[in-house]
């Protein structure tokens, strides 16, 4: 479309007719391929860049260690969590255990006390 317009001495409004586009878009598209070419129009993902899609050959030094240190934190942080959920379940299991034994426990004393009480 953007090599119609260019071949046909720029004729927006014509392309935005046979297109069935906007005439802004086109024009935009066809300033974007003049200034950067076809790479210029391929899709960029917009808004911030997650940590894994950051390009570390382009960082300065300084940049590289921040970002390695924001790393560390991480997982520093994931393993404190990781940790405390661990601690949580055998909270829990001790609990749990402690409880059964108690239940156990009265059972048997009750069970043992009717048999005294039947003789």
């Amino acid at each position: 479309m953007v090599k119609w317009v260019l071949n046909n001495n720029k004729n927006y409004k014509k392309a935005a007719e046979i297109y069935n586009l906007n005439y802004a878009l086109i024009y935009k598209w066809t300033q974007t391929f003049l200034k950067e070419g076809e790479e210029g129009l391929k899709y960029k993902k917009r808004g911030p860049k997650f940590k894994n899609e950051i390009d570390k050959s382009k960082l300065t030094d300084t940049e590289k260690l921040k970002y390695e240190l924001e790393k560390e934190k991480e997982l520093r942080k994931r393993l404190e969590l990781e940790l405390e959920i661990l601690k949580k379940k055998e909270a829990v299991e001790k609990e749990l255990y402690t409880q059964n034994y108690v239940k156990k426990l009265n059972t048997l004393l009750s069970t043992s006390s009717k048999k005294k009480d039947t003789l």
